[in-house]
């Protein structure tokens, strides 16, 4: 059990479920955010989930050394940061005292100013009131020493004091926070704030840092990123197509192996058998002799047959032996093994038995041929000729043997597969064997070989086998055949029953000459004209309008309307509706003008004008004259499919995270919703509920991060957020969306 990985996923969730409901541990929100890896339960049980997983997990095991270079990287850019800017980002403008104390003051000392007493210069220089902030900005105004650096407005002195802004995240002054700044220019969130902030404490010259970092960061390393997602995918894709080509190849080998096991047990078992009545004594050596010229006969005329009819089963005349006497019959039954579909073969066609039929004749090839008095006829007729009405899809045409029956008493019978000629690739047992068996060299030889003779219990086991064999590939043909179809038969039936228009003469007449009209290449030209105008009719609105403006933008739409309507009613009567629904385009078409009926019909209706928008999709019909434009939306319809898989896989990873934090820091934005807010209410972005914190992880998935994670770092604490943030940013932008592309 515990060697499928996915085994230890569903064992590990469930050890989790019972520790969080059964024990107590105190704050367990960390343990109980396991839970939610339930949802990755669903990769498990739809296939095409797997390949996406795959490729993930591929990608994350080769991204290993890119992951490395780019720390390597940001350590080092960081390094310099740390070295070039640590301390600048705390300058900020500060109120002056100046006019309230004079440069001899102590620190400590107590002074008034601004119509307020301060203890100490420490305090007001602490003091944010004392800060000059643009209008609307959270932060104070930053300002630098340098000669190309930012400078404060009059009244106001750069100093350092206070924290760092954005709630004290955003520096220099350490690697990690170095670190973090560097990792934000890579993502480039946001990053024209902090590169102004730091040229406005450090100077423009400092513009080249920046350059370099988002140059090597940004373009080199998360597109290398993108590269080594891409490359995993295609291994994996390769890898899939690999198994699944193995696995198609391990059934070939199968289905032939049971095709050699059937054919061997057919070919030991099955070539002679005859039967004797107890009442009938053995012929003499002269009957004998007699009987084997006749054999040459027959084997001979069959070599000389050719051309034979379809569906016909020739007879063979020869002398009879004793004035037409019936005789014990000489069965060889030979079966076809020509190939339907590849490997797809049917190897035994078995029909019920019938009383009443002449040609009745047992499955099994050790059954009584009976050569009763009343039975002269079915010794004459051993053969029924291939029935020409529907049959399963087992009986297919390619896989109908040819059945070759010797009798003794004179007659060849040959039963031909539909097309009429008798099938190549037989089984060992041939023409060619039968000739040469059927000319012994001796009258011993050939009384040895008309003896009966006992069946020994490996033959009977020998024949199961190749019985079963047959009963599996039938099972199996059906199966494949049924997958073939895409409907049932009766929707079939249907079809061909009333969406065909078959009627009269004349309504063909008029078909044909209506289908030459709509077949026309200078009506795709006057559609395509059309499509055209229409266009540019649906671009000529704006607001306002006046109403005669606005009247002729209605006509055109009536008659842009009626002539895609002509259009589609002209193709439908010339193509009748089995064979017109059957095109895309067509259906798109129809689609189309079924919308723009109905925002006809209901325009007097308020609330319906989304059905205008429809008519935006008219465009799209210039694909059909247009290559270029076709190839396109062939290119993003083929790749619907596996964007769908990688959806659901995002959809996951998105959920996943957003209970992980609602989990994690509901209850933190919720109790210090004051740091964040002046008011105390809650901000526009949280993770008190599910869905904002989904919005939340979805920004970030956009590449937006760094604003929410400092909100939560300053209501949950810095550690965590930084970890969720980080583990959303990797694995959902930088590995997940890289996908997309992939």
């Amino acid at each position: 059990f515990l060697r499928d990985p996915w085994n230890w996923l569903d064992f590990s969730v469930i050890v989790m479920a019972y520790v969080t409901e059964f024990v107590d541990l105190g704050n367990v929100s960390a343990l109980r955010t396991f839970r939610v890896l339930r949802a990755l339960k669903t990769i498990s049980v739809i296939p095409g989930l797997k390949t996406i997983v795959g490729a993930l997990i591929q990608s994350v095991k080769k991204l290993a050394d890119v992951m490395i270079l780019t720390v390597f990287c940001l350590s080092v850019f960081a390094l310099i940061g740390l070295q070039l800017f640590m301390g600048n980002l705390r300058q900020k403008c500060v109120r002056s005292t100046a006019h309230c104390v004079n440069n001899t003051l102590n620190t400590n000392t107590t002074f008034f100013c601004n119509n307020r007493t301060w203890s100490s210069l420490k305090d007001f220089i602490a003091d944010e009131d004392n800060y000059y902030k643009v209008e609307g900005a959270k932060d104070a105004l930053i300002c630098g020493d340098g000669s190309d650096a930012g400078h404060c407005p009059d009244g106001f002195e750069c100093r350092k004091a206070g924290r760092n802004p954005n709630y004290g995240y955003t520096s220099f002054d350490s690697f990690g926070w170095a670190f973090l700044s560097l990792f934000r220019l890579m993502t480039q969130d946001y990053w024209e704030n902090l590169y102004h902030q730091t040229l406005r404490s450090a100077g423009k010259t400092y513009m080249v840092f920046f350059v370099v970092v988002i140059f090597l960061g940004s373009f080199y390393l998360v597109n290398l990123i993108l590269a080594v997602v891409a490359m995993a995918y295609e291994e994996q894709n390769q890898a899939t197509i690999q198994e699944a080509w193995q696995k198609e190849r391990e059934f070939q080998l199968a289905m032939e192996c049971l095709k050699k096991e059937a054919q061997k047990a057919q070919d030991t078992d099955s070539l002679i058998f005859l039967d004797l009545s107890p009442g009938l004594a053995l012929p003499d050596n002269k009957e004998l002799q007699s009987r084997r010229r006749s054999l040459e006969g027959l084997v001979e005329e069959t070599e000389n047959e050719g051309d034979v009819e379809k569906g016909d089963v020739k007879t063979l005349k020869v002398d009879t032996v004793d004035g037409g006497r019936p005789t014990h019959p000489l069965l060889i039954r030979t079966i076809s093994t020509r190939t339907r579909r590849g490997s797809n073969v049917s190897i035994f066609n078995f029909n019920r038995r019938n009383k009443d039929s002449e040609g009745d004749f047992a499955d099994d090839e050790l059954s009584v041929h009976g050569d009763n008095e009343g039975t002269h006829s079915r010794a004459g007729s051993l053969v029924v000729p291939w029935s020409t009405r529907r049959r399963p899809s087992t009986y297919s045409t390619g896989s109908r043997g040819s059945q070759i029956f010797l009798n003794i008493n004179g007659k060849l019978f040959v039963a031909m597969d539909q097309n009429g000629v008798t099938p190549q690739g037989l089984p060992a047992c041939t023409i060619e064997r039968v000739k040469e068996e059927s000319r012994p060299n001796s009258s011993t030889e050939l009384s040895n070989m008309l003896l009966p003779r006992q069946v020994s219990r490996q033959e009977h086991a020998r024949r199961d086998r190749a019985l079963s064999a047959a009963s599996y590939l039938t099972d199996a043909l059906e199966e494949l055949e049924e997958s073939h179809q895409k409907c049932h038969p009766c929707w079939y039936e249907f079809a061909h029953k009333y969406l065909i228009w078959e009627s009269s003469p004349r309504w063909l007449q008029l078909k044909a000459l209506v289908k030459v009209m709509v077949m026309d290449p200078f009506l795709d030209l006057a559609i395509t004209i059309c499509i055209v105008l229409n266009t540019l009719f649906m671009a000529m609105e704006h607001y306002p309008m006046t109403d005669e403006f606005n009247g002729m933008l209605s006509i055109g739409n009536l008659v842009f309307s009626g002539i895609f309507t002509a259009e589609m009613v002209l193709k439908i009567i010339a193509l009748d509706p089995y064979y017109y629904f059957q095109q895309g385009w067509n259906i798109f078409d129809s689609i189309i003008v079924c919308f723009s009926l109905m925002e006809l019909g209901l325009s007097d209706v308020e609330g319906l004008s989304v059905l205008r928008s429809f008519r935006l999709l008219r465009v799209f019909k210039l694909a059909k004259s247009w290559p270029t434009l076709n190839t396109l939306i062939k290119i993003i319809g083929n790749s619907v499919g596996a964007l769908g898989n990688l959806t659901l896989v995002l959809a996951i990873i998105v959920s996943i995270f957003a209970v992980v934090g609602m989990q994690l820091f509901g209850k933190n934005y919720q109790d210090c919703v004051c740091k964040i807010s002046k008011d105390c209410t809650l901000p526009r972005w949280h993770m008190k509920d599910f869905f904002h914190s989904f919005l939340i992880v979805f920004r970030v998935l956009c590449g937006e991060w760094i604003e929410t994670m400092w909100d939560c770092m300053e209501v949950a604490g810095q550690p965590l957020c930084i970890l969720v943030f980080m583990l959303v940013m990797v694995i959902g932008n930088l590995v997940v969306l890289n996908l997309f592309l992939a």
